[in-house]
């Protein structure tokens, strides 16, 4: 689940339990690779940037309720890494590597 805290201009990626019934939620998965579809999130939120850029996730515990053990904190503050992708089947050309947050980084 995604959600946005207005007065920390924050993102919170917030795992959701295994059995949980929505039809409209769901990641695309490729090999280990998650991909997560926020376009319209960020529309509804009127925080769509004109690039496309690449924030480092921190774990937060505190994030979550009684079933959840914690989410993905974004903060938008930081400074992001602007991420270009050509046409082709390449990786990004900035890509330094296999950086996907875990939640013990």
């Amino acid at each position: 689940m995604l959600a946005y805290n207005d007065s920390g201009n924050e993102i919170a990626i917030i795992p959701l339990e295994e059995n949980y019934d929505r039809g409209d939620v769901y990641a695309h998965r490729a090999g280990k690779t998650h991909t997560i579809s926020a376009r319209g999130f960020l529309k509804n939120n009127d925080i769509m940037p004109d690039e496309t850029i690449r924030y480092t996730p921190e774990w937060d515990d505190d994030i979550g309720s009684d079933h959840v053990d914690g989410g993905f904190r974004l903060d938008l503050d930081q400074d992001g890494e602007v991420v270009t992708i050509d046409s082709s089947n390449e990786e990004p050309a900035n890509d330094t590597g296999d950086d996907t947050a875990t939640p013990d980084q």
